[in-house]
């Protein structure tokens, strides 16, 4: 408890003596709603969260009111300015007959519905709100509700607290260090990027080195039983295992245990020892928790603090590599049976993704456009499945929602219908579902992060780790349920969901068209795949890079979808002449043709000139024209050979007399080439 902390719960007690509410306001993180639950903590009472929105129904709102009266217990409105003027009045209306009573000394009080009830001397009201939103609550609320601000926390303190509560060594300089990146990062680091650098984060990462840490004892323990040899069945860890850790990262206060007696030691004192041991587990944890969200310039600054901060320390046991190698034969498994090609920075994403699924409720997956992002979430579910070292152990099943594909709140939250009665939404259905069977369901959630539906999970993705439906009831998070929310972009994403989650970022490059090319032309024969490999190394690098950064095609492209459109095409004009394919020029050929047809129709008429001259550079096989047409002027005919559109347009003869309106079509070049293109 620091000094802050101190000041708070005595101004909040006296308040409670005078028998007024309280409204805590302050910064998103400056920890209002953890102030109510350390104060119910300390005086022994029960406190009720009741996430606010403005889909909150009232008669929900009611009945929170009425059980607190009845109850005794102490009820926190948690983002109070999000309720409409509707619900805040009716809540007003509630809250002032309950403190009018106390003021009276009345035995019951009268609710807006007219019920009567018993008003509990003990039970008490609390309001979170923004700066912003406390300056725009009515009157009555601000006469009623006694003001308390809270300002932003001496973080070193907290993490210290912290450290030392998970028994890790050397705390005191442990929260300096991470309170060092945090800030060297929010210095060297754009904007962007200094919500991903929070306080939240860094209880993140301390939750991690703790997995980190009993995992290392576990496997150094069944290396003592078996001797130094481990057999699949001894050394791989299961799923089930691994959240295990993660589902109680926080082991005994007993922390003198902590530090395993058999294990080698590091230096000749075992507290430096044990010190030394906790700084390269924080160390490695934050590699693993902050690494993912790094991306380009950012993560090798990342990686010049984290290195410069804790100099000489990382994992040189030999439970991460177990751990690892296991996982990635699995994944490499997968992969191939999926027809992916296991590239390396695509690879080391889902490695990360299942070490973020490990500390983190929910995982934000962000990235461009086919740069492997769903590829990613789906083959570490099967790899998952694969890992599980006997049939008795739950599967894992992925449930995929769109969020956007449907606007009412209702039909994804639930709501009453016209009879007044519950009825379950498709988010609402799944973890109910989820919550009775015992398999591990990853919810998947593919859509742009609006405050409109993400909002709802701010309580799932706290410490609460609760669901709260708009009725008031309250659905908790099972063990063995994930959340998993893919996205382009972080643009509008709320801050709270952001400070909460886990975030993987996948860059653009992190796939490319290098391990899709070698994918098929595996599935080409021997020839084909001599000819189109130098092909393609050869001239897909500068075309690409003339239509993503040279020019402005007409519609929205990225690297991968411009090689499947080009691979689709050519997989059709290859199968359907293998026949008459004549050899090596031919297929050569084939492709240059599908590469004009499918990539370079992509940009304006005006910037074809400037495709067809940077074509001619890089291949050879395009006809040998002095005239001054283009590659888009000709096309490869069935013997293999160029030949110009114009040769295929029909004689046409036009009798002065005749009238041709509406009767005969005009076959000009670009509806003889667009005509073949389709078929």
């Amino acid at each position: 408890m620091n000094p802050v902390t101190q000041k708070c719960f005595l101004k909040i007690s006296q308040i409670l003596q005078q028998r007024n509410g309280v409204v805590l306001q302050g910064d998103s993180g400056v920890g209002k709603t953890e102030t109510v639950k350390g104060l119910s903590y300390l005086l022994g009472n029960f406190v009720f969260l009741f996430t606010c929105s403005p889909t909150t129904d009232l008669s929900a709102l009611g009945r929170v009111l009425n059980g607190t009266a009845l109850d005794g217990c102490w009820s926190c409105f948690d983002d109070f300015h999000l309720l409409p003027e509707q619900a805040i009045s009716v809540f007003m209306h509630n809250a002032r007959a309950l403190y009018d009573s106390f003021s009276a000394r009345l035995p019951k009080i009268t609710l807006q519905d007219g019920c009567k009830v018993e008003a509990h001397p003990n039970c008490s009201l609390f309001l979170t709100v923004s700066k912003s939103g406390f300056r725009n609550l009515p009157k009555d609320v601000q006469a009623i509700f006694r003001a308390v601000s809270l300002v932003v926390p001496d973080h070193t303190a907290l993490l210290r607290a912290k450290l030392t509560s998970l028994g890790f060594k050397g705390s005191k300089i442990l929260a300096t260090r991470l309170q060092l990146i945090s800030e060297l990062l929010k210095e060297q680091l754009s904007e962007e990027y200094h919500r991903h650098t929070s306080f939240q984060s860094m209880v993140e990462v301390i939750y991690r080195a703790c997995q980190r840490r009993e995992m290392e004892k576990t496997i150094n323990g069944r290396m003592e039983l078996e001797g130094g040899r481990l057999s699949r069945s001894s050394s791989a860890m299961s799923y089930q295992q691994l959240t295990a850790f993660a589902a109680s990262p926080v082991p005994s206060l007993k922390t003198g245990n902590n530090t395993d007696k058999n294990k080698k030691v590091i230096s000749s004192n075992p507290v430096v020892a044990a010190m030394k041991e906790s700084h390269i587990f924080v160390a490695d944890a934050l590699q693993d928790v902050l690494g993912p969200r790094m991306t380009g310039d950012s993560y090798l600054v990342f990686k010049q603090i984290l290195g410069d901060v804790f100099m000489g320390m990382h994992d040189t046991s030999g439970s991460r590599q177990i751990l690892q190698k296991e996982l990635e034969k699995a994944i490499l498994m997968k992969a191939d049976e999926n027809k992916l090609f296991p590239h390396s920075p695509w690879l080391n994403k889902v490695k990360q993704l299942f070490s973020l699924s490990l500390v983190n409720s929910g995982v934000i997956v962000a990235g461009p456009p086919a740069s492997g992002k769903s590829s990613c979430i789906r083959t570490l579910v099967q790899a998952l499945n694969h890992l599980q070292v006997s049939s008795e152990e739950p599967a894992h099943k992925i449930v995929k929602i769109n969020p956007l594909s449907v606007d009412s709140g209702t039909l994804m939250f639930g709501g009453q219908n016209a009879s007044h009665t519950w009825q379950d939404g498709v988010v609402t259905y799944v973890w109910k579902k989820a919550i009775r069977n015992h398999c591990n369901t990853w919810l998947w959630f593919d859509g742009q992060l609006t405050c409109a539906w993400t909002d709802n999970f701010n309580s799932v993705l706290g410490p609460e780790k609760v669901l709260q439906l708009s009725n008031g009831d309250h659905l908790d998070l099972p063990e063995n349920l994930k959340l998993i929310f893919e996205t382009t972009d972080l643009q509008i994403a709320s801050p709270a969901t952001l400070s909460k989650t886990g975030i993987l970022y996948i860059e653009g490059d992190t796939l490319g068209w290098r391990p899709l090319s070698k994918i098929w032309l595996d599935g080409r024969n021997q020839q084909e795949n001599a000819v189109l490999s130098k092909a393609f190394y050869r001239t897909l690098d500068p075309v690409f890079n003339l239509i993503l950064y040279d020019t402005r095609p007409i519609i929205p492209v990225t690297e991968v979808g411009l090689f499947h459109s080009c691979t689709n095409l050519l997989t059709v004009m290859l199968n359907d002449k293998a026949q008459s394919i004549g050899g090596q020029l031919h297929i050569e050929r084939l492709f240059v043709f599908c590469l004009i047809w499918s990539v370079g129709t992509l940009i304006e008429t005006s910037e074809r000139k400037r495709f067809s001259e940077l074509l001619k550079v890089y291949t050879s096989v395009l006809p040998d024209d002095e005239q001054e047409i283009s590659v888009f002027d000709y096309y490869l005919d069935e013997s293999g050979e160029w030949d110009t559109w114009q040769s295929r347009l029909p004689d046409i003869t036009y009798v002065g007399n005749t009238d041709i309106m509406g009767e005969v079509f005009i076959e000009t070049q670009d509806t003889v080439s667009n005509y073949i293109e389709c078929l």
